[in-house]
């Protein structure tokens, strides 16, 4: 009886220690994931005050940064840091943000790229 008990008092411990380290790991991420959203959205925000110091206060530098560009990613970007800090990230709005973030991000790589000229167009 007392290996059983040595046994099962030895076998609770490693999966308390297990626990223990997995929470760490989580925590780890966690965090790692909140600074992560926390220096993407600073970066977008200077991004957008650059933006604007260098092509200056025109309609479609002002309909760039915050029509749908810099400035709306940047505000896109700190709802997702408070949503990792209070575990909300499970949520199926908080999934589709990610998603266009992604998107957008894709969208920002692409569109240069292919040299559509649409602002000549557009402006």
């Amino acid at each position: 009886k007392s290996d059983l008990t040595t046994l099962h008092l030895t076998a609770s411990e490693d999966g308390a220690e297990e626990s223990s380290s997995i929470d760490k790991k989580v925590e780890g991420r966690k965090k790692r994931l909140v600074a992560g959203y926390q220096v993407s959205s600073i970066v977008y925000a200077a991004t957008s005050l650059l933006h604007l110091f260098k092509r200056g206060l025109h309609s479609w530098s002002l309909y760039y940064v915050f029509g749908g560009g810099t400035v709306t990613m940047a505000a896109v970007l700190y709802i997702l840091k408070g949503a990792a800090v209070h575990d909300r990230l499970k949520s199926d709005t908080y999934k589709r943000l990610n998603l266009s973030v992604v998107i957008f991000g894709i969208l920002q790589l692409l569109l240069p790229a292919m040299n559509l000229n649409w602002s000549e167009r557009l402006f």
